[in-house]
């Protein structure tokens, strides 16, 4: 579940209804979730299933922010 949570805190920091303090913690905790996944634990991947429960501006959003190259809606 690890990169359902990322993405979930991802989306949780941008709603407009989020308080902006919270909205800060939730973004630095979803990229810190991803990065230790993708540089320590590259074994966990997201299965086309579990990318099916995101938009799929949300995915694109969350790899703009990752300021990567590794594109997680393609890592099956």
């Amino acid at each position: 579940m690890t990169w359902p949570f990322a993405l979930y805190k991802f989306w949780v920091s941008r709603r407009d209804d989020r308080e902006p303090a919270k909205k800060n913690r939730d973004a630095a905790q979803s990229l810190a979730v991803a990065e230790l996944v993708m540089d320590r634990l590259p074994q966990l991947k997201f299965s086309k299933d579990q990318l099916k429960m995101f938009p799929p501006g949300l995915v694109r959003g969350f790899n703009e922010s990752l300021k990567r190259n590794d594109d997680i809606s393609m890592q099956f």
